[in-house]
């Protein structure tokens, strides 16, 4: 597969972080959407400075800052497709990337100065434990010193919005958008 990062759902690389995939997207109780909200689309800088285009199907990163934490290049077009899905549950976001067969979820919120959050679901050890009591169906991937590195889910309807509720996810980029 072809390198797909994308830019709303990067994982930070940090050896502490577990990384957080579902075997389906989510919410998976939910039908995709074929474009972005219009209060979504335009041009926004990110926290880091970078600019970042959304149109009605796709976004690309325009610009990068020579400090930017985002490992893509600025000529990388993400369209909405079979492994980019974006859903809608009660007025939050869903992004799903499909990664090695699973899919990487990010959480999306508007904000009422049109600021667009990003939340990742990615956690440390201790705090995913914790949250993982919650989810029948769940595989713990560990490295070689067992140490949790991956974290498959495949939660209920139910389950789902427990996580949402209980913040798996967490705050990780903020786009304003430029006038």
């Amino acid at each position: 597969m072809a390198r797909n990062l994308t830019i709303l759902l990067l994982i930070a690389s940090l050896s502490s972080c577990i990384s957080v995939e579902f075997t389906q997207p989510q919410p998976n109780w939910c039908a995709n959407l074929t474009e972005f909200p219009i209060e979504m689309r335009g041009h926004f800088h990110s926290n880091e400075n970078d600019t970042i285009e959304i149109g009605n199907s796709y976004y690309k990163l325009v610009s990068k800052d020579k400090n930017s934490i985002l490992d893509i290049d600025a000529k990388n077009t993400e369209q909405l497709s079979d492994s980019l899905l974006f859903k809608s549950y009660k007025k939050n976001y869903f992004l799903n990337s499909k990664t090695n067969g699973n899919w990487r979820v990010s959480l999306i919120k508007i904000n009422r100065n049109h600021s667009i959050i990003v939340y990742n679901a990615i956690s440390s050890e201790e705090k995913l434990i914790k949250k993982l009591k919650i989810v029948k169906d769940k595989t713990i991937i560990k490295d070689e010193t067992g140490k949790i590195k991956r974290v498959l889910f495949n939660p209920s309807e139910k389950e789902f919005k427990k996580l949402v509720r209980r913040n798996l996810f967490v705050e990780y980029m903020v786009l304003k958008k430029v006038n």
